[in-house]
């Protein structure tokens, strides 16, 4: 053994220092540190091949042990390299078959428990054959079949477009006469739709540039949505099942916050019961991103506004990515092309914005006691409704520079679905904060303000000014046009006046309180709900201007042009969309607070 032992080190010893003494010269650019260096290893090989002849065979030998482990590594990391994608197609194949053998098993023990299941799979496997093996070819045939046709169309495109307007304003006007006969106060809603109309001509760029063709097409697009959405039964049943989905998640929150704040939790709703919601759907929709499912339906929904409005690609991806994201992460979507965009284009990506919310303070002001179904059809509508505002106002006298092919979503950093979720609920802290800190402050400034309009209003004999007062005062006739109840118009009026001035959160729970104490009809609260749905104010115009000058610096000068009426189309935008809902929806029949129909599974979950 001794002798084993000191042959070893000696041969180690020597080979050491045979490669130590070789230049990093030598290294670099001669090939006898490598004969040398395996030559040395040889020498150590035929050391210790000697030694188990000699009779040491049961000696464990380090070098053989780590040679062998090399060799195992490198022939698996082969195997690997070389199998790992029939690996991959196995495992998921595999999942495939046990997930469709549990839904059918699942099917034929009791389809009605597991139809909502069932339909939502079949969605899936319906997109994802539609995209992979048929879209392409399919439009590519109907491409080359419609070819004269389309030739046609464009030649005769003034004709077609003025035949166009008149049909849909027939069919409109046939539809409203014998839908409202029965209830014809809701034609008052006309007064808003018009005036709003007339109002962004007056304030336009250039009215006598205004894209009429976009702007009734967006106009349409609305319509269109609104009867699916409202009237439609299927469609109404499956916005029902959404709005059930959110409130039942939002049921869901509650096992977070009960763990984290104790039982009593609900005893400080805002802080305890409703921002955990914020954290939560960001939790929700990071995961949606990562797998594909957000950048599919923003896809989608902009290629259909770029093909029928005629719009831009950025401006028709962005206005369908506000219906689901925030008004500062749509716009880091084609943040590469911000520098390239005209300044109408801007100028819609800001009214976009301003024209609706993000999905996870959606499912917050559901908390409040809000209408869920009125609040998605509400994120629905607005993005045609915010294009077509957004080229009355500032129409388009550039040509754009950018095609819907050239926009791409890059993958995030994340490795798997639970890294991308956290990251996305670590995310909304800072939103959570904000939302805090904005709320005690404009608070705060409320009551200040409201004190000092009392101290100087006593002065001169008027008692009990306040903001909420001079609010509702100056925006009631607006109230009154959307479509609200006379008698509600002065406390929608100050909904809208609260929005504007400081910010929608605040007015959602000055309607929640409403709804709750059912001050306002439920027409009042109908038009109050899609009203407030957008992020049109002072400070989110601060926000806004902020992170797009910090993306796009070249255009600081056309970003702080385009703010203000911006903001004010955005605020035109939620008006228009609240005036077409009081005018489709006929209140007398609407059951306003839709019963979730995952609070069943949410009970039994907090049971076991």
């Amino acid at each position: 053994m001794d002798q084993y032992r000191s042959s070893s080190d000696m041969v180690s010893t020597q080979t050491l220092s045979t490669v130590g003494a070789l230049s990093l010269e030598d290294l670099k650019h001669s090939e006898k540190p490598a004969s040398v260096f395996s030559t040395s290893v040889e020498s150590i090989q035929d050391k210790s091949r000697d030694n188990l002849d000699s009779g040491d065979a049961e000696i464990f030998h380090p070098g053989r042990t780590l040679a062998c482990c090399v060799n195992l590594e490198t022939s698996l990391q082969r195997f690997y390299q070389r199998y790992h994608r029939h690996f991959k197609i196995l495992f998921w194949m595999t999942v495939l078959l046990g997930y469709n053998g549990g839904l059918i098993y699942a099917c034929v023990r009791n389809f009605q428990k597991a139809k909502t299941l069932f339909i939502l799979t079949m969605v899936v496997y319906c997109c994802i054959v539609y995209c992979n093996f048929i879209s392409e070819p399919l439009w590519r045939r109907v491409g080359v079949a419609s070819g004269p046709f389309r030739k046609f169309l464009r030649k005769h495109r003034r004709n077609r477009r003025r035949i166009q307007a008149i049909l849909f304003f027939v069919a409109v006007a046939i539809f409203l006469g014998i839908d409202c006969a029965s209830n014809p106060q809701r034609l008052q809603s006309l007064v808003g739709i018009f005036g709003i109309i007339l109002f962004g001509w007056l304030i336009s760029k250039y009215p006598a540039q205004v894209p009429w063709y976009t702007v009734l097409w967006g106009i349409a697009i609305q319509v269109i949505f609104a009867l699916i959405i409202l009237r439609w039964e299927a469609g109404r049943s499956v916005f029902d099942w959404l709005g059930g989905l959110f409130e039942g998640l939002i049921e869901f929150t509650d096992a977070g916050s009960e763990f984290v704040f104790g039982k009593n939790f609900r005893d400080h709703f805002f802080a305890f019961a409703v921002m955990p919601v914020v954290v939560f759907f960001g939790f929700i929709i990071a995961a949606l991103y990562y797998w594909g499912a957000m950048q599919f339906l923003i896809m989608k929904m902009g290629w259909l506004l770029e093909a029928v409005l005629g719009t831009s690609a950025c401006e028709s991806f962005c206005a369908a990515a506000n219906i689901f994201v925030g008004m500062t992460e749509a716009p880091l979507m084609v943040k590469p092309y911000l520098e390239r965009m005209t300044a109408s284009e801007l100028h819609a990506l800001f009214v976009g914005g301003f024209a609706n919310v993000a999905g996870s303070v959606l499912a917050a002001y559901i908390s409040f006691g809000v209408s869920a179904v009125h609040l998605l059809s509400a994120s629905v509508m607005s993005a045609p409704c915010s294009l077509a505002l957004s080229k009355l106002v500032y129409p388009e006298t550039e040509r754009t520079r950018t095609s819907f092919d050239q926009i791409t979503f890059e993958r995030g950093p994340e490795h798997n679905i639970l890294e991308a979720a956290t990251i996305g609920a670590t995310s909304t802290v800072k939103l959570v904060s904000y939302i805090v800190a904005n709320i005690i402050s404009c608070l705060a400034a409320i009551k200040l303000f409201n004190y000092l309009l009392n101290y100087f209003g006593n002065l001169v004999g008027l008692e009990n000014l306040s903001f909420q007062l001079l609010a509702g005062y100056i925006f009631m006739p607006l109230a009154w046009a959307m479509g609200a109840d006379w008698v509600d118009c002065d406390d929608v009026g100050q909904l809208v006046g609260i929005k504007t001035i400081l910010n929608e959160f605040i007015a959602y729970v000055e309607l929640g309180d409403m709804i709750k104490n059912q001050t306002i009809s439920v027409k009042s609260q109908l038009v109050a709900t899609y009203a407030l749905c957008g992020f049109s104010n002072i400070a989110s115009l601060g926000i806004m201007i902020g992170g797009m000058t910090a993306m796009a610096p070249g255009r600081k000068r056309e970003i702080v042009d385009v703010g203000i009426r911006s903001l004010i189309t955005g605020s035109l935008s939620c008006f228009f969309v609240a005036s077409l809902a009081a005018l489709l929806v006929d209140t007398s029949l609407e059951t306003y607070n839709a019963k979730p129909i995952l609070l069943s599974m949410t009970a039994t979950t907090s049971k076991a």
